[in-house]
C-alpha cells in the first residue's frame, strides 16, 4: 500500500527583538498540519524527515536564522486518518551544531578572548630593559604593577570512550613550540581543565583550554644580578662587589647591600652601561609542544 502524506502551512510569524547587549535578534515560527493515511503511527524521526526541517536548518528567507525547537503534537485521530500539529522556531540567536545530532560531542568548539589582570612586581620595561632608579640600581623586589595578559579559552566535549586523562595533566603548563593563535613561539602557555559529564545516555568529558599570552616569553626571566662577581672572564673566583667597584674612585670598600647587575660573563655592569648591558637569565623550566595537536 502506498502511504500518502499531506503537510500544510497553517500559520507563520516573524518577530525582531533587541537583546540585552543591544543586538537585534530575528525570530520566526511556523505551524504545520501533518496528515497521513499510514496504517501505523509514524515516529518523530519519520515526521521530521517528511517535513524536511531539522535543528540547524536555515530559514528560507533568512539564512542567518537557524531552526532550533521543533515540536510535534498528535491530534486525537485514528488510523488511517492520522494528524499531527508541527511547530518550528527559527532564530538568529540559535547556536548551530557541527552536525544534526543530540550527541553533545558534536558541538563546535567555543572560544572566549579576554584580558587577565594580575598584580605583580615587574623588573623590566616594554623594551625588555632592566628597570633602574636614577642612581642606576635595580629596585629592591621590583616595581608593583597591574600586568594584563591576553587570555583565550576554548571549550569542547570529548567522548569518554578511550579518553586519555593523563594527557590533561601532562600538557598543562606547556608553551607553544610553533606559532599558535597568531602568537610567536614561546609566548603562549596552556592550562587544561577537564570535567567528566553525563547527559542522558551520553558520557563525555568537557574540556576547557586556557591559553595565556605573555609577549615577553613564558619561561622565567630573573634579572642577572648578584652580590658577587667573577674576578675575570672565565674565572671561577668570586669577589663580593664593593662600592669602589663601580668606578674605582669610591673612598670605601663597603660591600654592596643590594644585588647589582652582571653582564654575560658574570662581571659587574658599570653604571655608564646600564640598563643596555644589563641581562636577564632565561630559565628552562616549562616544557613545550605544538598546540596544533589539540585540533581545536
Amino acid at each position: 500500500m502506498t502511504v500518502t502524506v499531506w503537510i500544510g502551512l497553517t500559520s507563520q510569524k516573524a518577530k525582531s527583538t533587541i537583546d540585552s547587549d543591544g543586538r537585534i535578534v530575528r525570530n520566526y515560527s511556523h505551524d504545520y498540519l501533518y496528515q497521513t493515511d499510514a496504517l501505523s503511527r509514524p515516529t518523530a524521526a519519520d515526521i521530521a524527515a517528511h517535513l524536511g526541517i531539522v535543528p540547524g536548518s536555515p530559514y528560507g528567507d533568512d539564512a542567518n536564522a537557524i531552526a532550533g525547537a521543533i515540536e510535534i503534537s498528535s491530534r486525537m485521530t485514528r488510523i488511517p486518518h492520522l494528524a499531527y500539529d508541527l511547530h518550528v522556531d527559527w532564530s538568529t540567536a540559535t547556536t548551530l551544531p557541527l552536525a544534526v545530532d543530540t550527541d553533545p560531542t558534536t558541538m563546535r568548539t567555543l572560544w572566549t578572548i579576554e584580558p587577565t589582570i594580575q598584580s605583580t612586581y615587574i623588573f623590566e620595561d616594554r623594551a625588555k630593559n632592566l628597570i633602574l632608579n636614577t642612581a642606576g640600581q635595580p629596585f629592591d623586589g621590583g616595581v608593583p604593577a597591574d600586568v594584563r595578559y591576553g587570555t583565550v579559552t576554548a571549550t569542547r566535549n570529548i567522548n569518554a570512550s578511550g579518553y586519555d586523562k593523563t594527557a590533561v595533566l601532562a600538557n598543562s603548563g606547556k608553551w607553544n613550540s610553533a606559532s599558535y593563535l597568531g602568537a610567536a613561539i614561546e609566548t603562549l602557555q596552556v592550562d587544561i581543565k577537564s570535567t567528566e559529564t553525563y547527559e542522558g545516555g551520553y558520557h563525555f568529558w568537557k574540556e576547557v583550554y586556557t591559553f595565556t599570552y605573555r609577549p615577553k616569553g613564558i619561561q622565567p626571566r630573573p634579572a642577572n644580578v648578584g652580590f658577587y662577581q667573577r674576578t675575570g672572564i672565565g674565572s671561577n673566583d668570586l669577589l663580593h662587589i664593593t662600592e669602589r667597584d663601580f668606578d674605582g674612585t669610591s673612598p670605601t670598600d663597603n660591600k654592596v647591600q643590594e644585588p647589582e647587575p652582571l653582564d654575560d660573563h658574570g662581571i659587574l655592569v658599570p653604571i655608564s652601561a646600564r640598563p643596555g648591558s644589563c641581562k636577564f637569565i632565561v630559565v628552562d623550566f616549562y616544557d613545550s609542544m605544538d598546540f596544533a595537536t589539540f585540533a581545536l
